[in-house]
């Protein structure tokens, strides 16, 4: 079934969650950092950016632990919806539609058609485009089959309702997107040591099926960056 996208929500403001920053603010916050130079003192400008690091990656775990419950909660939900979905669709009698639909229209006609048209047109296409010894047993027939396909569009929306099926998928995509974002601060900010860059290199270096995913370079700019800054050093 097709889920209601972009579809993803109030609920999951996250990252604003942990002492009321964004993780694009605290992004924001340390763009003019720099680095020491090497056998400098520690400077302020350092120890900020060890605290902005450590408050997003507070943000992006909470995020992530949201989004890791939220999507289970999701699925759990999505299953049962799809057992209802399917155990209504099973009892359309497509063979009473024929005259009128081919297969690869049902999908449409499930979830599109204006089914009264439908069946207008259906009568309507009476010694044109089908034939009958009986047209009027053949026209209840399709009748019942449209009436079925209304009963499975009911089934659907009381599932919709019942489970809470809108609701969760706006939550799941919020969470979603709030994980993807506190990510994706945490990438464009300088790293403060080696641990960092690594945790931004397990990022962008993932197994997606076999091979790396195909970021931009703008996005893995800040990652060069601070391998330059921060393996250039000597000792």
């Amino acid at each position: 079934m097709d889920k209601a996208t972009n579809r993803r929500g109030a609920l999951m403001s996250l990252v604003k969650a942990t002492a009321g920053v964004s993780a694009l603010g605290i992004a924001c916050s340390v763009s003019q950092c720099t680095a020491p130079a090497h056998g400098a003192a520690p400077t302020t400008a350092t120890v900020i950016d060890r605290l902005a690091w450590d408050r997003a990656m507070r943000i992006h775990d909470q995020a992530k632990a949201t989004n890791a419950a939220l999507s289970a909660r999701w699925t759990q939900i999505d299953e049962r919806y799809q057992r209802i979905c399917d155990r209504a669709a099973s009892r359309i009698e497509w063979k009473n539609l024929s005259g009128g639909i081919l297969q690869s229209q049902r999908r449409d006609i499930m979830w599109r058609s204006d089914l009264d048209q439908l069946e207008r047109s259906f009568a309507d296409a009476h010694g044109k485009t089908w034939w009958a010894p009986d047209p009027d047993a053949r026209k209840a027939a399709f009748r019942e089959g449209i009436a079925q396909i209304r009963r499975w569009r009911r089934a659907r929306e009381e599932a919709t309702r019942r489970l809470g099926y809108d609701l969760i998928l706006e939550q799941s995509d919020a969470a979603c997107d709030a994980y993807s974002a506190a990510e994706g601060a945490l990438i464009a900010m300088p790293a403060p040591d080696n641990a960092a860059l690594l945790w931004k290199l397990e990022k962008i270096i993932d197994d997606c099926d076999g091979t790396t995913s195909p970021w931009s370079v703008e996005y893995v700019a800040p990652v060069l960056a601070d391998a330059r800054r921060l393996l250039s050093r000597e000792g």
